[in-house]
């Protein structure tokens, strides 16, 4: 949470908050906080990028690719997100079965628009644990993507409304590219 912009902490929050209240109509209070911290740690801590690191799983390349294909088709219609820019192994041409992607949503402008795009991130969260998808996302500005992020990986652009990445990258790697690269190395 120390990593995450305040917005989304306060939505993982409001989720605990949320779940325990509902819980403590059943059961005492502190219960449904376990509860609810092991959901919410689960869907928006990332357990299965952290299941996948320690290998204690693997994903096969097809499960993957097809994953981040159809979470690429969802981002497409999310007006929320401007910038969606993934780094990491992935964008140096490298996958195994315990990679997972590393990407950062960045909202178009406006307040409301950050907001959106934090459930944006909560949807891609919960559905990245339940299709055991190994998702390492976090929704920031993308001057503060670029800041915090190595500089030695070419990004892979996801979407990018205004063509934004430009005026931070030198090199930007084409979803289409991706895909061709991805293809030809790992789904032989």
């Amino acid at each position: 949470m120390l990593y995450a912009n305040w917005r989304d902490n306060v939505v993982k929050t409001s989720m605990d908050v949320a779940i325990t209240l509902s819980f403590s109509f059943i059961m005492p209070w502190w219960i449904g906080l376990i509860i609810a911290h092991t959901v919410n740690y689960c869907i928006n801590g990332q357990a299965i990028c952290v299941f996948y690191h320690i290998q204690a799983g693997n994903i096969i390349a097809q499960k993957f690719y097809d994953d981040t294909i159809k979470m690429y088709n969802r981002l497409q219609k999310d007006s929320c997100i401007a910038v969606a820019i993934s780094y990491g192994s992935l964008s140096k041409g490298k996958w195994h079965n315990s990679s997972d992607i590393d990407i950062r949503f960045i909202p178009q402008k406006g307040e409301w628009n950050f907001w959106k795009a934090c459930f944006v991130g909560l949807r891609e969260r919960a559905l990245a644990f339940f299709k055991k998808y190994p998702l390492d996302m976090y929704i920031f500005s993308l001057k503060h993507s670029h800041e915090v992020m190595s500089k030695n990986e070419m990004p892979i652009i996801f979407k990018d409304v205004n063509d934004e990445s430009k005026n931070y990258y030198q090199e930007l790697m084409s979803f289409d590219d991706f895909k061709i690269m991805f293809k030809k190395k790992y789904l032989k």
